[in-house]
């Protein structure tokens, strides 16, 4: 049996037969890190949602909820698509589009391209509506209610499994 020592692809899947592809190994560009902050940063906003939920901070839950998932596409952008997250903040820099907006759009893309359509566009509608309600969160003189707040954190827990189903973050 031949062994193919070359490097795997960017996005390469372990099996062309398995149900769900998912990928065998990433080369990073920051090997030598432990652990990247911005997915540190990504995981305490995700656990700062429970905490600021149990003292009715709700505004701030949304937000931190928000964050967590464009903190988590903004590493995938970072280590493995470093000329594409370089490309948007120029084109940022440029005043052409905005960081989050043009984040969202070339990780959705990505994922559409390299994985399962329906997840993507489930990905994409999820990070928009997140993005929807930090907005409010943020911007509106709204109330924020508690199922506002439970709803953003169903959508942060699925942004979170498709991305650790797919991309194993």
């Amino acid at each position: 049996m031949k062994i193919d020592k070359s490097p795997p692809s960017t996005w390469q899947k372990v099996k062309k037969s398995s149900p769900l592809p998912r990928l065998h190994k990433f080369p990073r560009t920051n090997s030598n890190k432990a652990m990247s902050f911005l997915l540190e940063k990504s995981n305490q906003n995700r656990i700062a949602i429970d905490l600021l939920l149990d003292k009715n901070l709700l505004a701030p839950a949304i937000h931190c909820g928000y964050y967590s998932c464009f903190q988590r596409i903004v590493y995938v952008l970072k280590e493995y698509y470093p000329e594409d997250l370089e490309r948007i903040e120029t084109e940022v820099k440029g005043r052409r589009g905005n960081l989050h907006g043009n984040c969202i759009k070339e990780f959705s893309s990505r994922f559409r391209r390299e994985f399962d359509k329906k997840s993507s566009f489930e990905i994409d509608d999820l990070l928009k509506q997140l993005k929807g309600f930090r907005q409010k969160s943020d911007y509106n003189d709204e109330e924020i209610t508690e199922n506002e707040v439970k709803k953003v954190k169903e959508y942060v827990a699925k942004v979170h499994y498709l991305i650790r189903h797919y991309m194993k973050l």
